[in-house]
């Protein structure tokens, strides 16, 4: 009768193990599941806010803007720090945005070619920070298209409006 007892109380003290493991298994997983939820949002959401800040520097880059927003030939690094300081406000869908604008000028031998034609292009550095606790910023560069010069040198051909692109995370 004794060894009865004491298996019972082995096989109980091992179904009590046993049913603790799975309890911590399931917790476990239910934890990953839910960190899994929260990056697949902040991917999400960090997606979308880089969308948003296209929008305004693609907006900024067909639209006229104020003159005193436009600088010359500044170093784009410090073109990030003067936004992030004082930049042009700009204001779109409830979100406050500050931008600066640094025309780099004209380049006679980068063309574009639209159908038969060739262009020379201007060229451009929009910054675009959304103005937050944690400042996201773009900054994109930009060639529009003006009436073709005389390029003194080899002429390059140019795909596209925009040049390149850098997204940054306060």
């Amino acid at each position: 009768m004794m060894t009865s007892l004491h298996q019972q109380g082995m096989v109980l003290l091992l179904t009590i193990v046993m049913m603790a493991i799975m309890t911590l298994l399931s917790l476990s997983l239910m934890q990953s599941t839910l960190l899994s939820m929260k990056v697949s949002h902040q991917v999400f959401k960090n997606q979308d806010e880089l969308h948003q800040l296209e929008a305004i520097a693609y907006r900024l880059a067909v639209e006229r803007v104020t003159p005193n927003c436009v600088m010359k030939e500044h170093n784009p690094n410090e073109m990030i720090r003067m936004v992030l300081q004082d930049g042009c406000e700009l204001k779109d869908h409830g979100e406050d945005y500050t931008y600066l604008i640094d025309d780099l000028g004209l380049f006679s031998c980068l063309q574009r070619v639209l159908g038969k034609s060739r262009y020379s292009t201007h060229h451009w550095i929009i910054t675009v920070a959304k103005k937050n606790t944690m400042p996201e910023i773009l900054q994109l560069r930009v060639a529009k298209r003006v009436p073709s010069l005389p390029c003194e040198g080899e002429v390059r051909q140019l795909r596209g409006f925009v040049l390149s692109w850098r997204y940054l995370l306060g």
